[in-house]
């Protein structure tokens, strides 16, 4: 793990008083934050299936539950253009989410992996009109649960950011 300079670290922590779904849940005594990532549109939790810890395992939406599969550890990054990112890593699998193979289409699917600290594995937060979207560093696509959908074991995918006069629940999040 690369070494911080004091400089980095002043930037994450203001980074962190400034966002939506980042700071909704405030650190623990070592600094950590955890909290729950719930879709506005259909009100679930991002969460791993219960069990599935393996590279490449899907992100999907359910019921939440308050599980450690539902649970995400939030720790600061340096995107790839030194804008201040955010890896998301799941509480009960430790691995991190990302969009799958670098790729950059709309529909890649969202998974978790091994943490690399690839671009790939970082989301930048943007505030929206009911929630904040999570953009992914190495595509600028949202973080999205396709066609609005309500239901329980819907996959993440990425897909493009909403436009200003575009419903945009399926791509906005709130901590819990």
């Amino acid at each position: 793990m690369r070494k911080k300079t004091r400089v980095q670290v002043a930037l994450a922590t203001a980074a962190v008083a400034a966002f939506g779904v980042i700071n909704a849940v405030p650190a623990d005594a070592a600094g950590t934050i955890t909290h729950r990532m719930v879709n506005v549109n259909s009100n679930k939790c991002l969460e791993i299936p219960l069990n599935h810890d393996y590279d490449g395992a899907p992100a999907q939406q359910w019921d939440c539950n308050g599980g450690a599969n539902q649970t995400w550890i939030v720790e600061a990054a340096l995107g790839p253009d030194n804008r201040q990112a955010w890896t998301l890593r799941n509480a009960e699998s430790g691995k991190c989410l990302e969009v799958a193979d670098w790729r950059k289409d709309a529909g890649a699917p969202v998974r978790v992996w091994q943490c690399t600290g690839g671009a790939n594995q970082q989301w930048i937060e943007a505030i929206g009109r009911t929630g904040t979207s999570l953009l992914n560093a190495n595509s600028g696509m949202a973080l999205d649960i396709p066609g609005f959908s309500t239901a329980n074991d819907t996959d993440a995918v990425q897909w493009w950011p909403k436009g200003a006069n575009e419903p945009a629940g399926n791509q906005q999040w709130y901590a819990r």
